[in-house]
């Protein structure tokens, strides 16, 4: 029923060496992809490598092409609950204008099921510069970390306890990426721990 849910938090993300002028390429077509966005649509060769990004394990790193792909049929995809967290991975979040359409896309996307949600409380979507150094220059992005993690915690409350205590230790080591001054999954703690003693005391 649930996939992947014991090894959500198990794998750190790694460091990739990027090429410059590869880079620079998908920047011109990402550019360039803005303003017909809304319209396009996966061929069948563009859906097969789409389906093959997303079946990738959660702690992968996807390259700049694989990137640039989710970004172009971004429109497509924010009906695909399982597309989430490789979407926001291709998102260049640090870029104010890409920001903005990515999280309203982020708002308008398809309601999420608790297999979708775990990896967006991982550290690759950490809301400290104690995890995420890039929020140590840019301190604006915190409210957009803080947003995501919020969207996996608003699924975490819909779920049964349960299913709950069965992730319950991923969650408690998943709390070291939260924003500690706005941390919704402490709130979450904090409303399971008073209501439930067997969740209390597990705990």
């Amino acid at each position: 029923m649930m996939r992947r849910i014991k090894d959500e938090f198990s794998i750190d993300t790694f460091f990739e060496r990027s090429n410059p002028l590869l880079e620079k390429y998908y920047d011109v077509t990402r550019n360039a992809d803005d303003s017909i966005a809304k319209d396009l649509h996966p061929n069948q060769q563009e859906k097969a490598h789409i389906n093959a990004v997303l079946s990738q394990p959660d702690y992968v790193i996807l390259n700049d092409h694989e990137k640039a792909l989710l970004w172009r049929f971004r429109y497509t995809l924010k009906d695909n609950p399982q597309a989430l967290a490789k979407f926001l991975q291709a998102c260049r979040l640090e870029d104010e204008r890409e920001q903005e359409e990515a999280m309203e896309l982020f708002s308008k996307w398809a309601e999420i099921g608790l297999e979708d949600a775990l990896p967006l409380l991982s550290n690759r979507f950490a809301a400290n510069s104690f995890y995420n150094k890039e929020l140590a220059s840019n301190l604006k992005l915190i409210p957009v970390y803080t947003a995501i993690r919020r969207k996996a915690v608003e699924t975490l409350l819909s779920q049964d306890e349960e299913v709950i205590e069965l992730i319950l230790l991923q969650l408690v080591q998943a709390y070291r990426y939260e924003n500690f001054r706005e941390s919704t999954l402490e709130e979450f703690f904090r409303e399971k721990m008073t209501t439930s003693l067997k969740m209390a005391n597990s705990y």
